[in-house]
């Protein structure tokens, strides 16, 4: 699903008529030195106002300005704002200034891009964006936006971040909230700093306005932004849309409107129930039944993402989605959902935030802060997830878009909190087999096989369904050997909850070994998937956090030179640590050396204090790895 909500979570601006019309303002030299450390980009004024008058009338401003100091920060001077049939864009403008802080340009209609928002994958939307994206000649930069947009019913309330990006210092800041009669927002304000000033009631209106705060630099391994620095998420207590009212105050009334929404939209053919009753005859073991509805959808639909209407929210009717072999996570969710329940099996249409590392959810404040649909299939024990927009997922399998964190499930009671499968790491598995010939001139012949497991199998899902030549593209940028020419890979995938890929390719490396007068230095870790190393940091800041552990299990034959002898090989390495181990030996026979490798890295969440500690485990794996044998003639 693109987006499980149609208000797109951006600032929206309103016109300052006299702003472009002053020579000189924001100079880059009025800015405090001490916002300049670390920073690329400095936001030097952004005013958010919210007015909520009743459930159908509201609007959002916002003045936004910002100074770029760099190239690199470049994509940060464009704006988008989406609108579709609830709501309208009153006014989008703005000017650029030089360093000096003098009028470059005025930004208006002529430099906004008005089009679709029909994305890769969507077949159509009433979803429209306007984009501004001005040409910048030289930096610094600075911006200043203004935009007005009206809702007839906001979607979503935008989470309120002074510091969207890392390396983003910020000037000054200010949200405020109003309400009339008794709709002001929820709201949960987060690391908010000291000598911020909070003014209003909180009933009526409610105002933040920070100023001077620092870049966040993006260390190595670090938490997501919205851990370190100030957010404020917001969310209404009553919400209506299209005569469906609801209660945002606990999950389970929001779950409760939720699956209002989705109410009576599961009904289908006669012919289709016959189908499912004969699909799962035959058998009364509750996960055969569920696996064989669920190839069934795959085998008969495909995902395209459909946002008209309340489409954002509400499902596509199932007998529609049937009728089509096509749906958004929605609608084919609930068409999973509506087979399973023709078959007699009863499951849960499950909210969830999705993505490699999301941030995690507020579990202690209800509201729509997810962005995707799963299926949730409860069982006595080992209950199934499914995951129902990708065709050729593997059963009861979510991978690291939507493992490990807490989802709602919409059960007859409401809206329940779960938490998805989590995937330890010994699931998470790569066990690899090089077998090399390397002849008197350093050319190397390779052939290997690599099975990948669990959280290990997502980045080469999609592999088998490549073409031969963007299979081998896809393992050169992999290993990155430099001269190799893969001859011929292949793939063949199989397992349900926990997949596996099998990998095969062969190669040759024309210069994979180091030839100096009558000895020849040859590598074993070519083909091997190092972790990494990074610079020390004494002045770290943030915590480590390590998402997905795995482990690596390696074993590389050489078959030396014809004429030659082993001269020197690698001595054993077993390294244990509390961020993981690794085991290393090489044994030799006089004609081949065959390295074993066991790499471990664990699932944790470490004190700034322990990184370099952790960068130091790291560096000595890749001094490991870096060893080789030396032969001689």
């Amino acid at each position: 699903m693109r987006n499980l909500l149609l208000f797109i979570l951006f600032p929206c601006l309103l016109l300052n008529q006299h702003a472009a019309g002053q020579a000189a303002r924001y100079p880059v030299s009025a800015i405090d030195t001490a916002l300049l450390k670390n920073a690329s980009v400095v936001v030097r004024c952004s005013d958010m106002n919210i007015h909520v008058s009743s459930l159908n009338s509201e609007y959002l401003t916002h003045h936004l300005v910002f100074t770029i100091l760099k190239g690199s920060a470049a994509d940060e001077a464009i704006l988008s704002v989406a609108y579709n049939n609830w709501s309208d864009i009153d006014r989008f403008e703005g000017v650029m200034y030089d360093a000096r802080g003098v009028v470059i340009k005025k930004l208006g209609k002529k430099d906004i891009f008005d089009q679709s928002a029909i994305s890769d994958g969507m077949l159509y939307s009433d979803e429209r964006m306007k984009t501004i994206r001005p040409v910048i000649g030289g930096y610094p930069v600075t911006i200043e936006y203004f935009v007005k947009q009206s809702f007839r019913r906001m979607l979503a309330y935008p989470t309120w971040k002074p510091q969207y990006s890392f390396n983003m210092a910020v000037e000054s800041a200010k949200l405020t909230l109003e309400a009339d009669g008794d709709l002001m927002p929820r709201f949960k304000a987060l690391r908010i700093p000291e000598n911020a000033v909070v003014s209003g009631d909180g009933t009526k209106t409610k105002t933040w306005e920070i100023a001077g705060l620092a870049a966040v630099t993006d260390e190595p391994f670090s938490p997501p932004l919205t851990e370190l620095a100030p957010v404020i998420y917001i969310e209404p207590n009553t919400y209506s849309v299209k005569g469906y009212t609801g209660d945002f105050s606990s999950w389970k009334s929001f779950g409760g409107w939720i699956a209002t929404l989705q109410e009576s939209r599961d009904s289908l053919s006669a012919t289709v129930h016959a189908r499912m009753n004969e699909l799962v005859s035959g058998t009364d073991n509750l996960t055969e039944k569920v696996k064989r509805v669920y190839r069934y959808m795959q085998s008969t639909c495909r995902y395209v993402s459909v946002d008209v209407g309340i489409g954002g929210i509400q499902s596509e009717m199932a007998d529609k989605v049937a009728r089509l072999g096509y749906g958004d996570c929605k609608g084919l969710v609930n068409y999973t959902g509506a087979l399973l329940k023709a078959a007699g099996i009863p499951s849960y249409y499950t909210l969830v935030r999705s993505g490699d590392n999301a941030e995690a959810i507020q579990r202690d404040f209800p509201g729509n802060q997810f962005d995707h649909v799963i299926l949730f299939v409860p069982t006595a024990k080992d209950s199934i997830w499914l995951e129902c927009t990708g065709m050729k997922m593997p059963f009861g399998y979510l991978g690291n878009f939507t493992d490990d964190r807490d989802v709602l499930a919409m059960t007859p009671q409401g809206g329940l909190l779960l938490h998805t499968p989590v995937y330890p790491k010994e699931q998470n598995t790569s066990s690899r087999i090089t077998r090399m010939t390397v002849d008197s001139t350093g050319e190397a012949t390779v052939q290997m096989k690599s099975i990948y497991r669990g959280l290990q199998f997502d980045p080469v899902m999609e592999q088998p369904y490549r073409s031969a030549d963007e299979q081998k593209e896809a393992l050169r940028k992999h290993f990155r050997v430099p001269g190799v020419l893969f001859s011929s890979v292949s793939y063949k995938a199989y397992g349900d909850r926990l997949p596996v890929m099998e990998e095969q390719a062969k190669a040759v490396v024309p210069k994979f070994s180091s030839v100096s007068g009558n000895r020849m230095f040859i590598f074993l870790n070519r083909f091997l998937d190092n972790p990494g190393t990074f610079a020390r940091d004494n002045q770290r800041k943030y915590d480590v956090v390590v998402n997905d552990p795995y482990i690596d299990y390696d074993t590389v034959v050489v078959e030396i030179p014809r004429g030659c002898r082993i001269e020197t090989s690698p001595a054993p390495a077993e390294l244990k640590t509390r961020f993981g181990m690794l085991n290393s030996e090489v044994k030799t026979d006089g004609k081949t050396v065959t390295m074993y490798r066991r790499f471990e890295l664990e699932k944790g969440r470490y004190p700034a204090g322990q990184y370099n500690a952790f960068v130091d485990f790291l560096r000595q794996v890749a001094r490991q790895d870096n060893s080789g044998v030396v032969v001689i003639r």
